[in-house]
């Protein structure tokens, strides 16, 4: 097998396997089209494990700008690395500086990345647009883009990005399909443009004036752009243009066309999309939902400030709802499009009556919950028409959106807790039942919520503050809080930013980057297959692997004592092992040696900083021979490799030279249940030691070993329980001498024998 064939099996066995487990999709804005914020498939993380200390951060990798939009999820998806097509879960983000990133989701790698700009383009400024500063320095993808994986060859994402001129004398938004495997554009980006017929301050479309804001919402093959304003700068209105995927104009709503009657403050424009990031919302029926912010409201003119819209796919306006004060909350700046629409799944009351309802709030402070068959439209002097209206129980108002799940409606107000909503008896919804201990700063926070059917629910809410903190809480009871990650600083926040739970793992999005939380601590199925140094610190690390799903992880060691985040290696076929651990070419960082006991295909991964650069084939041997450890036994800085007949109980070094075979020494035959388990420099004189295990007696020892050869007498480290086994030798301590790493694997149980010369000197217990 060729070495380029090696690499790509592994990747691909990997995915596959990742993907047939772990099955779940986040391709839309707030997880599905109707915006409940819930992913009731998620199968790991539960409030048991994120409230103990094995939940934390896995990875914090470095982006070119502001993270505004969610980020996005693909389960075993093609992506190309390195010139070769593999299977991986694929994190998709994009920033404010116009790029788009896809990392693996497991591990953090960046697979690859693409800018949006134009040749001659950069991103908008907020100084280019008045001084607006809701979003600053930069102004780029704001909106969260949509996945359809069945278009083209290997599924695209939509986004759509801002740029200008590098004169700062013309301004454009396009929308983009891009290939999810290429990162390239499949079609010619799209330059949005749309006109509608009017009186009214915005009745062409004018990039410099018009801000994408709410995510993209995709339905029937057409996506749906949405579009407000920079910092309400007149003149502009509110928009949506639809596009097919090939990304041809289909439709045009302007919810401002003739701008009557004046609005107090703004002249006559208004009636932005803004929805806090939130795509529009869909039903069962395929109606969409938008909300608007303030402006002119008259429908006899077809201009709909502060109401909630109903809309067919060709956005004809089918129904609305406008509270009887809009004029009031239009001239006051209290949009009711601050927040957005949520669609709830039927609400069953007592009598078994199925309530088919919408919630939305915005700056006015008052819970709205419509009947999506009637909104209700608008009636003066009071709301008294609607479904249900709960007055002034969000605190300061919603600049943020709802989450669902188990019966209860989940919200947060601007500078004010997050509150759970219970909906009794009779359908509706009772005054705020629970709230967050803590309170989050403007804009408040947007809930995700995760849980396994309606089970192990966790209620998870960004906090925009000095820096960004993740929470997590029950569901049930919002002032247990499970997480908080107040202590621990991964980048600065971003407002309205939102968490996204996929498979296990928590992404949050900050000023550079892209966070990922999830489980670091290992479980029953996970045991210590070596150890080395792979940072260049000279301490030795901990590489971990699970044989029930291939997973393979390894901990940063400090003194040996563990230091977070892991480094994820991601997934491999089970078939295949950790079999040694050395630095093949004397680098002073760790590779990795693999071996697939059904085969006989023996490999090395070469490493850097603990990231898969590149593969060794070392070829098919009989499975009669194992290999028992690598290390140095020549003095030229560079791994050797132990080889072990578990038939006959013969022994070998093969010499290296960067990974390569040079020559081979044999060994003794050595019988009567003892195995070489590893290798170490345990007496500091560069040349590695083999160490010895007799699984019967429980007696283990080490071999001093000159130039390849055993130089006796053996250093005899005593009998020790036999559920006991070495599992790994490293220099923890970096004092130029190997320690033994133990595990039990019964109980389960490890830790590390710190060794002076070959001899204990004492114990560091581990997780």
């Amino acid at each position: 097998m060729k070495r380029s064939q090696f690499v790509t099996a592994l990747f691909l066995v990997s995915a596959v396997l990742s993907s047939g487990v772990l099955a779940t999709d986040i391709l839309t804005s707030r997880g599905d089209n109707a915006r409940t914020g819930l992913n009731s498939s998620e199968t790991i993380l539960t409030p048991a494990n994120v409230g103990s200390a094995s939940f934390g951060l896995l990875y914090n990798e470095p982006v070119d700008g502001q993270v505004y939009a969610q980020p996005l999820y693909v389960s075993g998806q093609r992506v190309t690395f390195n010139g070769q097509t593999i299977v991986a879960n694929v994190l998709y983000i994009a920033t404010e500086h116009d790029s788009l990133y896809a990392f693996d989701a497991d591990t953090g790698t960046q697979y690859w990345k693409t800018s949006l700009l134009q040749f001659g383009e950069s991103p908008v400024s907020s100084q280019d647009v008045g001084d607006c500063e809701d979003i600053v320095p930069e102004i780029g993808i704001t909106a969260t883009p949509v996945i359809d994986r069945t278009a083209g060859a290997n599924g695209t994402i939509f986004v759509l990005a801002a740029s200008k001129n590098n004169a700062g004398t013309s301004f454009f938004h396009r929308l983009h399909a891009i290939d999810l495997s290429t990162g390239g554009d499949r079609i010619t980006p799209r330059l949005i443009v749309g006109s509608v017929n009017g009186a009214g301050p915005a009745t062409t479309f004018v990039a410099v004036k018009q801000r994408s804001r709410a995510g993209l919402l995709l339905l029937n093959g057409i996506i749906y752009t949405s579009w407000a304003s920079y910092c309400d700068f007149t003149p502009y209105a509110g928009w949506i243009i639809a596009y097919n995927e090939n990304l041809g104009q289909v439709a045009v709503l302007n919810t401002d066309p003739d701008g009557t009657p004046t609005n107090s403050w703004s002249g006559s424009s208004g009636n932005s999309i803004w929805q806090a990031g939130n795509a529009p919302a869909v039903d069962a029926t395929g109606n969409i939902y938008v909300a608007t912010s303030n402006g002119p409201f008259d429908p006899t003119h077809r201009d709909y400030g502060d109401s909630v819209l109903k809309l067919t796919t060709s956005l004809a306006v089918a129904d609305y709802f406008t509270p009887f004060n809009q004029q009031a909350e239009a001239n006051g700046d209290l949009d009711l499009g601050s927040g957005g629409p949520m669609v709830l799944p039927d609400i069953v009351d007592s009598s078994g009556t199925h309530h088919h309802l919408l919630v939305q709030s915005g700056k006015d402070a008052n819970l709205y919950l419509l009947n999506r068959d009637n909104l209700g439209k608008f009636h003066s002097g009071s709301n008294s028409q609607i479904y249900q209206e709960l007055a002034g129980v969000i605190t300061n108002g919603a600049w943020s959106c709802p989450a669902y799940f188990n019966g209860s409606v989940y919200y947060g107000g601007t500078s004010a807790v997050l509150s759970r909503f219970q909906f009794n008896s009779q359908g509706k919804l009772n005054t705020a039942s629970s709230s967050t201990p803590n309170t989050f700063d403007y804009p408040g926070a947007t809930p995700t919520i995760s849980s396994n059917g309606t089970n192990n629910g966790i209620v998870w809410a960004y906090e925009h503050s000095s820096h960004a903190v993740l929470h997590a809480y029950d569901p049930a009871n919002l002032s247990h809080e499970l997480l908080n990650t107040d202590s621990q600083n991964f980048g600065d926040g971003v407002k309205f930013a939102v968490p996204t739970v996929c498979n296990g793992k928590v992404f949050v999005g900050t000023s550079n980057s892209i966070a990922a939380f999830g489980l670091v601590g290992p479980g029953p199925a996970w045991h210590i297959a070596g150890a080395g140094d792979f940072n260049g610190n000279g301490q030795a690390d901990l590489v971990w692997e699970n044989m029930v799903t291939g997973a393979r992880a390894i901990w940063p060691m400090n003194n040996g004592v563990y230091a977070p985040p892991p480094i994820n290696l991601g997934v491999v076929d089970p078939s295949w092992h950790i079999v040694g651990v050395g630095d093949f070419l004397g680098n002073g960082q760790s590779d990795l040696v693999w071996e697939n006991t059904t085969t006989g295909v023996r490999a090395i991964w070469l490493m850097n900083n603990g990231v898969f650069q590149s593969s060794i084939n070392l070829g098919t041997v009989s499975v009669e021979w194992h290999i028992a450890g690598a290390g140095d036994f020549n003095g030229d800085g560079q791994a050797d490799l132990v080889w072990e007949n578990i038939v006959t109980g013969q022994h070998a070094i093969w010499i290296l030279s960067s990974g390569i075979f040079q020559s081979a020494k044999s060994l003794q035959t050595v019988g009567g249940g003892w195995h070489v388990v590893g290798t170490g420099d345990f007496n500091g004189d560069g040349q590695a030691d083999l160490v010895w295990e007799n699984i019967a007696t429980g007696a283990r020892a080490i071999w001093l070993m000159n130039n390849g050869v055993y130089a006796p007498p053996a250093i005899n480290l005593g009998i020790v329980d036999p559920s006991w086994r070495i599992v790994g030798e490293g220099d923890f301590l970096n004092n130029g001498q190997s320690d033994l790493v133990w595990e039990n694997a019964t109980i389960p149980a490890r830790a590390i024998w710190i060794m002076n010369n070959g001899s204990f000197d004492h114990a560091i217990g581990l997780p």
